[in-house]
């Protein structure tokens, strides 16, 4: 009786033990999945880095430098190509421990023909931008290039934006496109929200408006707004705003999963005053730009 337990016992330790192997080993998916996030995580921090290195650029070709003279752009230019290019490494690698992750029975967002249209879009803009940093044959100092990318430095806490930092901020939502093909967010709705203007707490007006779905989790619109102290609601959060002139105002808002939700408002007329002319097709007219083909 005493040898029958014991083989009973043993029987169901290996079977125990038979499962357990058959199984993806939990600690190997943890620490993928780990190593995954903190990739993207990078991937985030490039993507902002480009933002704010074509702001910079922008904003000195608004104000007439040229790639063959202005060394500040020069500069630009090579530090863009090589971020494009650290980028791509990035991506290379963040779609291999995609793929990795699967194996193991993990669940990766995104699959491979949206990191492989991804991965296309972030190739082209850096030959692209390698190619015009090459062009410019380069020579521009790390000083030079520092005190421009000073001016366009972009608080994610911030809301009301200047003119400089809403080029940032537009152009980080371009890089945050490139992710995914556009099909992915056809069953997307607009999202609603409330404004509140008040003049020394004595309510003003109260309008509600909506924002298009453009992708990545990213929302835009355009909205003409008043004087005072604007409280801006989506869904269930809450910014408090001080806008000192009546006028058109752009409203970004994004909704990462993980994380808190970001909204940026930039003054039009601020983007017009720079004589901003690299807009991207997704935002609705400005007014006085050109749009980029």
């Amino acid at each position: 009786m005493l040898v029958s337990s014991r083989l009973a016992v043993l029987a169901a330790l290996v079977l125990t033990g038979a499962c357990v192997l058959a199984t993806p080993p939990v600690f190997a998916q943890d620490a993928v999945a780990e190593r995954l996030a903190e990739l993207r995580a990078e991937i985030n921090q490039r993507e902002r880095e480009i933002a704010q290195y074509r702001a910079s650029m922008d904003l000195l070709r608004a104000n007439g430098a040229n790639a063959l003279e202005s060394s500040a752009l020069q500069a630009l230019a090579e530090e863009l190509g090589r971020t494009r290019a650290g980028l791509n490494d990035l991506t290379e690698r963040e779609r291999a421990l995609s793929a990795q992750l699967r194996r193991l029975g993990g669940s990766p967002s995104g699959g491979d023909d949206a990191e492989v249209g991804r991965l296309k879009s972030l190739l082209l803009g850096y030959y692209a931008d390698a190619e015009a940093a090459e062009a410019a044959s380069a020579d521009g100092s790390a000083a030079v290039t520092a005190a421009a990318m000073a001016q366009t430095e972009l608080d994610h806490g911030k809301v009301l934006l200047s003119g400089g930092e809403g080029i940032a901020a537009i152009n980080l939502i371009s890089e945050r496109l490139a992710r995914r093909p556009p099909d992915d967010y056809s069953r997307q709705r607009n999202v609603v929200f409330n404004v509140e203007l008040r003049n020394k707490s004595q309510l003003v007006s109260k309008s509600n408006h909506s924002l298009r779905p453009v992708g990545e989790s990213q929302y835009v619109g355009k909205v003409t707004l008043g004087r005072g102290d604007a409280i801006i609601r989506v869904r269930n959060e809450k910014w408090r705003v001080q806008l000192d002139d009546q006028g058109e105002y752009l409203l970004t808002l994004y909704t990462p999963g993980p994380g808190e939700a970001q909204l940026h408002i930039i003054p039009i007329a601020d983007l017009r005053a720079i004589r901003w002319t690299e807009t991207p097709t997704w935002l609705p007219p400005l007014g006085d730009t050109a749009s980029r083909s």
